[in-house]
């Protein structure tokens, strides 16, 4: 299963567009999280884990940010409830450094996109620390202030 994210700052009215699973869900950038949930997850059609508090569905948590810095504590807070798999964020504006030091307790950064001209702008994904995954490369397909995409490849068990 591929996760990628989308974030089109050159028209902040147009929708981020999250490919799940061959399902395109379109939600407008707002700041309000959105909260993303796939149907059922069975033995059947692959497992994770068998996290009771989530009744084995497997959920995205999607947030325009606009900023990062000094809101983590606030994320934790809005993230207790849901425990969502991944944690997917735009416009965090922060830089590499930045981003590499951030620390989402039981999560992983998947992949991250920060601007290197520009301020503010930003991707990226926290992965729970119980799936397996990795980083799709597609640096080359992003540009500053236009589109900036990061995506991760999940390793579901059969």
């Amino acid at each position: 299963m591929k996760i990628v994210m989308v974030n089109s700052p050159s028209n902040p009215s147009s929708p981020t567009t999250n490919t799940v699973a061959n399902k395109v869900i379109n939600t407008p950038i707002t700041s309000k999280p959105t909260h993303t949930r796939a149907k059922k997850i069975t033995p059947s059609n692959a497992r994770f884990d068998t996290r009771d508090d989530l009744n084995n569905r497997f959920s995205i948590y999607q947030q325009n940010i606009r900023s990062l810095r000094g809101k983590i504590n606030e994320l934790l807070l809005s993230l207790q409830a849901e425990a969502p798999y991944l944690i997917c964020l735009t416009e965090h504006h922060l830089k590499e450094y930045e981003i590499a030091n951030t620390h989402i307790p039981k999560y992983t950064l998947g992949a991250n996109y920060c601007r290197h001209n520009l301020k503010q702008g930003g991707a990226c994904i926290f992965v729970c620390e119980s799936i397996k995954f990795s980083n799709v490369n597609l640096l080359k397909h992003n540009k500053e202030q236009d589109i900036e995409i990061v995506a991760v490849q999940l390793k579901i068990q059969k």
